[in-house]
């Protein structure tokens, strides 16, 4: 009887571990964001789908008001006569992260393309769409509740 009583403590043990590390990964409503500035002007693009998707946060304009730092890049493939005339690959990738200012760890990464799964080059492309994908991963990740 002992060995079934510490098997269930060890159990609940693991499984409030696991409610704890996932609550810390978690971005709370009402925090502060601050888009750095990117190539492009893709910092400009992020912080409008931000707005434009209803996240739980404030995007700040000053980095030493916010609570985490959204950083990344934009990266051009290769311009492939194939690649546009079969509208399989993506003209642009956008990555970013979400780093906290309090422990300086990265908190979220995410990554996106511009071209439309299923209907390639007919489908919106460019940063606006690399924005939507990424904001919409954001919203899942740190906002939905699971």
């Amino acid at each position: 009887m002992r060995k079934f009583y510490c098997g269930i403590f060890l159990l609940l043990l693991a499984a409030f571990s696991f409610v704890i590390a996932d609550a810390q990964t978690k971005v709370p409503e009402g925090a502060k964001i601050f888009v750095a500035q990117m190539e492009g002007d893709f910092h400009d693009v992020l912080s409008v789908e931000i707005v434009k998707r209803k996240l739980p946060v404030s995007v700040v304009t000053e980095e030493d008001a916010a609570d985490f730092i959204l950083t990344g890049k934009v990266t051009k493939s290769g311009d492939k006569w194939y690649n546009s005339a079969l509208g399989g690959k993506d003209t642009q990738e956008g990555s970013v992260r979400l780093i906290s200012v309090k422990d300086k760890s990265i908190v979220w990464v995410g990554e996106a393309g511009d071209k439309g799964v299923l209907w390639g080059s007919l489908s919106r492309n460019g940063q606006g769409k690399m924005a939507e994908r990424l904001i919409a991963k954001m919203k899942k990740d740190l906002f939905s509740a699971k």
